[in-house]
């Protein structure tokens, strides 16, 4: 057995005080926007998807796709949820908010709990997604709360 996969982080600041950030970071209508999913509530134990297919996504179809629980909302700091295909073991993505000095607000995102995987079974579905968060997702929060 390889190395054991670490957990993904991916930080970003944004210039949006921390209220608003949390505010578009778990909202009910932003979420969507900035995570790409479908059906998210923002209360614990919620289940949403995250649909790649556009053609599904689009008649709301969630085969396929990675389901997620709402495990944690604290405002305004903490959220986290799960990340699994059914039948397969869960991770799970925790999103920190820190206020900065300058009416800033710092993001760090950590996707851990790889331990049941192996990584030559999914190294490549991890380093893709670890980008994804870091070069699209984070980004998307960013342009939304420092936008919104």
């Amino acid at each position: 057995m390889g190395e054991p996969l670490l957990p993904i982080i991916a930080e970003v600041v944004i210039a949006a005080p921390i209220d608003k950030v949390w505010d578009v970071l778990t909202g009910e209508s932003t979420v969507p926007e900035w995570l790409g999913a479908m059906d998210y509530k923002a209360e614990v134990g919620t289940t949403f998807f995250m649909q790649q297919d556009p053609e599904k996504k689009a008649v709301r179809d969630t085969e396929g796709s990675t389901w997620c629980d709402v495990v944690l909302l604290e405002k305004p700091t903490r959220f986290s949820f799960s990340w699994y295909l059914p039948g397969t073991p869960e991770t799970t993505v925790h999103i920190t908010l820190s206020p900065e000095g300058d009416g800033s607000t710092f993001v760090r995102l950590m996707h851990d709990e790889w331990d049941d995987f192996e990584r030559e079974a999914i190294e490549d579905y991890y380093d893709q997604l670890a980008g994804n968060w870091e070069t699209e997702v984070l980004p998307r929060l960013k342009a939304l709360a420092e936008g919104a």
